[in-house]
């Protein structure tokens, strides 16, 4: 698709008069994949678009209608979905992350009260320590 080729997407699929048409596959020139219906070119119907943004990998799934995205879910790498109306993690009432919360990973010592953890040393007696043994 001499069109796409020139403004860096590839497409793989169905096509009418050179456009994407049907089901195909469609790389954007930043690594984004989606995978759908297309119609005259655009996305149209269902659909899936995998996309990294600072590292951290995502993925829509939605209904298009004419390239315009009407209804959708968003998940995070680890498939955890978005729920904008419901969302429990990493909010100022509990700063715990998804898997802290459902047990897949124990919760980081940092972000833990330092009473749970009277052998460790405060940044302020570490630094003593340091100094102390540079004199």
């Amino acid at each position: 698709m001499e069109y796409f080729d020139h403004v860096g997407i590839s497409y793989d699929g169905d096509k009418i008069n050179d456009e994407p048409h049907g089901f195909g596959q469609m790389t954007m020139q930043d690594g984004s994949k989606y995978t759908g219906n297309f119609l005259s070119g655009q996305f149209h119907g269902d659909g899936e678009l995998v996309f990294e943004s600072g590292g951290v990998v995502g993925k829509i799934v939605g209904r298009w209608d004419n390239g315009e995205l009407q209804e959708h879910k968003i998940f995070f790498g680890d498939n955890l979905q978005f729920e904008s109306d419901n969302w429990n993690y990493l909010i100022p009432s509990d700063r715990r992350f998804h898997n802290e919360i459902t047990g897949a990973v124990p919760v980081a010592a940092s972000r833990t009260e330092p009473s749970q953890f009277p052998d460790l040393l405060s940044i302020a007696e570490y630094k003593k320590t340091l100094s102390a043994a540079a004199n």
